[in-house]
């Protein structure tokens, strides 16, 4: 029996996958299975016997988080003290607090698995999170650690954290705050998985076509593996030998495989470079060979021909950025940005430098001063015994807080290791408000002023401090006079400013609601003029819930008046409609003015004409019903003579006899006339040809056909083909010359020709055709007002004035024209600020000359105080500044000489005098022998290129913005942002400029290969690999940050067929034009063969195309067309005439044939096929030649021919039929 020997060791899950993939490797696909069905059953055999239960018991929390939580706090404690004094910005002790927080989450998440581990390693929450079972350490932390820090909707993180864990709870704030979190972690699994699988969708797309077509392609073309490991090795074909590079023995020859062994050996030679085949340099045309892919991740054999490898390199590049967008769902929107690696030390000891290094001076993101290594430095602690108790070493570019021969203690911090730029910086811009209200004063700045488009914009040049000195600020309104001046003391309630509301005209006071109380005055009016019409009677009438005035004459005419309560009156407004019958008609018709004048009003809101005289009306009756339904549904015909009641359209009926006119378009009736009237029959000999409609008076003939015994209206028509004169009856209106009547009733007038005026509108034009059913108005009776005043300070209204008798009681009602001077009093600002009081001076009915003091809005100070600074600047609010007792402190000096002078800044915590610090900052303003005078302030730290939004001595409120910092921050390690990195990536945006551009990147690689005198082909190859190499890089890059390992090689492929086509500079001879997009490879060839008959070869350049538009540049216009902008590329591909020979799956599947992948892939790669098979039904020689001839007419036509067929296919067999 084989001695096992035994291995006292966790099988977790790193350690089963291993174990799994040695069964696999070495013992086949049939013992690896075997062995997991086995650890499956031993694995479900424990847990039915053991059981597993978890309770709240399970959850415990380490004993050293509430110590951490206080450190941790303190830290807070003193940045935020620093950023109180002013030495740090408000960027970086926003910083500041959220590193020092995910530090503290990260330091109890290692004391949780530590506590787990000495404690109670048996703990259920413990095995499962760590076996793989189920949860993660992320979960486990917010269980029995703390929650940490949560981002808000936008992104941005809460610098507020959740200390408690969910087996302490949650405060109701920290509730709050992780519901923000939670939201944001639901829409970004909502939106960002769309995005995710959109990219799929795309990789699909674009590498569809890639299949194993050959064994080899016989390439002497490699892609360099620097300093390579296993994993990069394993399932590679190598380009060239390697020889052991101290023996020479040769270890591996070219273009064979490396399996586990061989890797291994490989690597232990510490070889700087291995040249392996790669997808990228294979020289298959549409397709990839065997040994350049190497061995499928599948079963660790070659690849098969007619593998879909590029199915399978999109699905493995999209497949887990889904579900990494999944992961910001299961960890509940927790923050989970990149911490800087800082370096401690481990013991007390002086610090050694290596050698003398070059650094430069910086400002860490905390604030910090601090130096940074331009080249690497080795660092060694040596303890107080001689023995070196630490060596360090640090890369270039990191940030180091000691000096050389420092004396250091245990755990201080030495260093941070530069965080990784993998995702990159990105600009944030963050706003400064003041704390309190106050005056600006510029310590340290250097301003440069920018003129753009007429505003000055103010940046700092260099970082510097602005105090706001601290104060109570008024804002006076900018109509207000200020009565202070600087340096006066003022009293509670004593006045600072006041504005005086006074009229323009003399007048009557009029108040529309009679109180003294501010809050029910919205206006005063002064009312310059007044008429009253006392002739007509005014009364409320009431019908169907609605109620109106009513005007009535002493002739007993009623006109309704409109309601205009409260506005404004301009020239020519209606007041009031006649209720009149005399000109309604019954329905509707054509209108024809007959010695009628009118003039066109222009004053109206609707185009109308006023009757300036008497006249006539002539008025033809039509019944018009406008229908736009199918013709399906019409029940009379075009010239049928209906009487009333009769059904025209469905559910449709005529109120007139007459005859029927169908307008209709597109089988839809668009309209049906009724037209009353008598049909005369004429000859054809009789048609009217130069007029064939009109009026006749009385006697006149038509034609010698007809006599008009009255005034009549005829038209020709046709009815079936046959002539017809339809005379019409008209009904003629009479128009006087005036309505004396009623304007007897309206004589008052003002001197300035104020007046109510009778008018009468008609609303249609002469000769126009009025579509109606149910009749209209032809002229309205109307009372409008003439002539207000045109001044823009007065205001006519309209009132009703109530008339009451000796008792008191209201008898009756007339209409009142007023002319006003409206005066408004502002209600909001008094409700906004309460030291507002206004003052009403005047009483009602009381007259007034012009410029009276109507009333008065007083601005009163709230607090005692002095009298700082007054502003009256236009451009600016005005405002003034006092201060208060609140705003002075006085700090005793115990007899001590002070360390500071009258005039200077004090910040908090500095030494004013002996063993004496200052608890506030400010300006010291006084110092006497026993005490110094301290008026409070606030000091902001600003950092260079900050854009200032105030000036020096400027007065602000307490919340106004005094700055925009402009600074660059990391972007978080996620993989919610690391997906637009990689979209950004496989679409290859020219957004991103700089140096890390791949175009930009491309051009000048192969520019500068140009320039080396390397032919275009060399210079092309060369440049597009080191590109190729560059994004593979980029890409792997996000996804190495979230844990996830992707083999090189199926990135290698989408990156093949992004940068597969080069495009034409100059054509030379080969056909093509400038800016051709053509396949590289079929370049290269072409070029090849004109060459060789000495012809001019084409110039081109290397290209990088995105995704999408490689998609879309496809060979096969069916598969792009099924991707995006369909129409355009079947357009084009019908013009040129294209030809898809169905290389690819999608294609294939569209057409619905047999894909050239897998089991379909044999079909393409027989050299012979069959005649029999590839034939229809053959064809029987008994038939005779014509049957013959057709039936392979109808199997041509039916055949799809592609190049797996057409190389085979037997065209001399119909060549002589056809």
């Amino acid at each position: 029996m084989r001695h096992c020997p035994y291995y006292n060791i966790v099988v977790n899950k790193k350690e089963l996958r291993n174990l799994i993939a040695q069964a696999f490797r070495h013992y086949g696909i049939a013992s690896a299975t075997n062995l997991a069905d086995n650890l499956k059953d031993l694995g479900f055999q424990y847990a039915t016997q053991a059981g597993f239960s978890l309770s709240l018991e399970d959850l415990k929390i380490p004993p050293k988080k509430r110590s951490l939580i206080e450190q941790t706090y303190k830290n807070i404690k003193l940045a935020e003290n620093k950023y109180l004094r002013g030495e740090v910005t408000a960027v970086e002790r926003f910083q500041k607090v959220i590193d020092t927080w995910s530090n503290a989450s990260e330091v109890l998440k290692n004391e949780v698995i530590d506590y787990f581990k000495e404690t109670d390693p048996l703990n259920p929450v413990y095995i499962m999170a760590f076996s793989g079972a189920r949860g993660n350490i992320s979960q486990v932390r917010q269980l029995v650690g703390m929650r940490g820090l949560m981002s808000d909707p936008s992104g941005q993180i809460i610098d507020i954290p959740i200390a408690s864990n969910f087996r302490e709870g949650l405060t109701v704030t920290e509730y709050f705050i992780s519901s923000y979190g939670a939201r944001k972690g639901l829409v970004d699994t909502a939106l960002r998985t769309a995005d995710s699988g959109y990219l799929t969708r795309r990789l699909v797309d674009v590498a569809q076509d890639v299949i194993i077509r050959e064994t080899n392609c016989h390439t002497e073309r490699g892609i360099p593996i620097l300093l390579p490991t296993v994993g990069k090795l394993l399932g590679r074909v190598l380009v060239e030998n390697i020889y052991h590079p101290i023996t020479g023995k040769l270890i591996l020859g070219s273009n064979e495989e490396i399996n586990l062994t061989q890797a291994e050996e490989i690597v232990k030679l510490n070889l700087g470079r291995v040249l392996v085949r790669s997808p990228l340099t294979c020289e298959s045309i549409n397709s990839i060979c065997q040994y350049c892919y190497g061995w499928s991740l599948a079963n660790s054999y070659l690849v098969d021909l007619g593998e879909a490898v590029g199915i399978i390199a999109a699905q493995s590049i999209g497949e887990p950025g889904t579900q990494l967008t999944m992961r910001t769902f299961h960890t509940g929107g927790v923050f989970t940005g990149e911490i800087a690696k800082r370096i401690t030390s481990s013991s007390d000891g002086i610090l050694y430098f290596s050698k003398s290094i070059k650094t430069a001076s910086t400002r860490t993101r905390h604030g910090e001063e601090a130096v940074v290594t331009l080249e690497p430095v080795q660092l060694i602690i040596k303890k107080d015994s001689g023995e070196i108790g630490q060596d360090l070493y640090l890369p270039e570019g990191s940030t180091v807080f000691v000096q050389n021969q420092q004396n250091i203690n245990r755990d201080e911090l030495i260093a941070e290791l530069p965080i990784g730029s993998r995702l990159g910086k990105e600009k944030a811009y963050k706003q400064i408000s003041t704390d309190i209200a106050g005056q600006v004063y510029f310590t340290d700045l250097t301003i440069e002023e920018t003129q753009k488009k007429e505003q000055t914009r103010r940046i700092s040049k260099k970082g510097g401090l602005i105090w706001i000195l601290a104060g109570t600020v008024y804002d006076i309104p900018s109509e207000a006079d200020i009565i202070v001046k600087a340096k006066e003391v003022l009293k509670k309630g004593q006045p600072l400013a006041q504005i005086k509301i006074m009229n323009k005209y003399p007048g009557k006071i009029f108040i529309p609601y009679k109180s003294n109380k501010f809050q029910a005055i919205q206006e005063i009016h002064i009312i310059t003029a007044s008429i009253v019409i006392s002739s007509p009677k005014i009364y409320l009438e009431s019908s169907n819930d609605d109620r109106k005035y009513v005007i009535e004459t002493s002739r007993r005419d009623k006109f309704v008046l409109r309601n205009l309560s409260g506005q404004k009156l301009y020239n020519y407004q209606i007041i009031a409609d006649l209720i009149s019958d005399t000109y309604k008609t019954q329905t509707g018709g054509m209108i024809k003015y007959l010695d009628l004048p009118v003039e066109k009003c222009t004053l109206s809101n609707q185009e109308s004409f006023e009757v300036k005289g008497g006249g006539y009306i002539l008025w033809v009756e039509e019944e018009t019903h406008e229908i736009n339904k199918d013709v399906s549904l019409l029940l009379v015909q075009h010239g049928e003579m209906v009487e009333p009641g009769t059904e025209i359209v469905k559910n449709i009926f005529c109120k007139n006899s007459g005859i029927v006119e169908i307008i209709q378009k597109d089988d839809i009736i668009r309209e049906i006339t009724i037209k009353p009237g008598q049909l005369i029959p004429i000859e054809e000999k009789q048609m009217f040809k130069k007029k064939r409609r009109g009026f006749l008076r009385p006697g006149e003939n038509l034609a010698n056909v007809f006599k008009a015994e009255t005034i009549i209206y005829w038209e020709y028509i046709k009815v079936k083909e046959q002539p017809f004169v339809l005379v019409r009856p008209v009904a003629v209106y009479s128009v006087p010359d005036s309505v004396p009547s009623l304007e007897k009733e309206f004589t008052e007038t003002l001197k300035d020709g104020l007046r109510l005026k009778i008018v009468r509108d008609i609303c249609f034009k002469d000769g126009e055709k009025i579509k109606s059913i149910d009749g209209v108005e032809l002229i309205k009776t109307q009372l409008v007002i003439e002539n207000p005043p045109s001044n823009s300070d007065l205001v006519t209204r309209l009132q009703i004035h109530p008339v009451v008798d000796i008792s008191g009681i209201v008898q009756s009602s007339q209409l009142k024209l007023v002319v006003l001077e409206v005066l408004g009093i502002d209600n909001k600002a008094q409700q906004r600020s309460s030291n507002q009081v206004t003052n009403i001076l005047v009483e009602n009915d009381q007259e007034v000359p012009p410029g009276t003091t109507i009333a008065q809005t007083i601005i009163v100070t709230e607090e005692e105080g002095e009298v700082n600074t007054v502003t009256l600047d236009i451009k600016k609010n005005k405002r003034v500044l006092t201060i208060t007792e609140e705003d002075i402190h006085y700090l005793p000096t115990n007899n001590t000489k002070p360390n500071f002078k009258e005039g200077q800044w004090i910040k908090t915590g500095d030494l004013i005098a002996a063993e004496m610090t200052s608890p506030y900052s400010g300006q010291i303003i006084s110092i006497e022998k026993n005490q110094i005078g301290i008026r409070l302030a606030r000091p902001y730290l600003l950092s260079a290129n900050t854009i200032l939004y105030v000036e020096n001595q400027d007065l602000v409120q307490k919340g106004e913005i005094l700055a925009g910092l402009t600074y660059e921050t990391f972007k978080t390690g996620d993989i919610v942002q690391g997906l637009p990195r990689i979209e950004e990536i496989l679409e290859v945006r020219k957004r991103t400029e700089g140096p890390t551009n791949p175009h930009t990147l491309l051009e000048n690689r192969f520019s500068k290969y140009l320039r080396g005198k390397l032919n275009l082909h060399d210079a092309v190859r060369l440049s597009l690999q080191e590109i190729q190499l560059f994004l593979i890089e980029a890409i792997q890059a996000v996804y190495k940050s979230q844990g996830v390992e992707i083999a090189d090689k199926h990135i290698e492929i989408i990156v093949r067929q992004m940068s597969s086509k080069i495009k034409i500079k100059h054509g030379g001879e080969t056909g093509y034009l400038p800016g051709d997009l053509v396949e590289i490879q079929k370049i290269e060839r072409h070029n090849e063969t004109i060459s060789y008959i000495n012809k001019a070869i084409a110039t081109y350049s290397p290209l990088l195309l995105g995704i999408t538009k490689a998609s879309l540049n496809t060979e096969s216009f069916i598969s792009a067309a099924s991707f995006q902008e369909t129409t355009k590329i079947l357009t084009e591909a019908a013009i040129s005439g294209k030809l898809d020979w169905l290389k690819g799956l999608k294609e294939n599947v569209i057409i619905g044939r047999l894909i050239p992948a897998g089991t379909g892939f044999g079909s393409y790669n027989s050299k012979h096929v069959n005649k029999e098979t590839t034939r229809q039904p053959s064809l029987s020689a008994n038939k005779d030649a014509s049957e013959e001839k057709i039936n392979i007419k109808h199997n041509l036509d039916d055949i799809i021919l592609d190049d797996r067929s057409f190389p085979t296919y037997p065209f001399d067999q119909y060549k002589t039929d056809l």
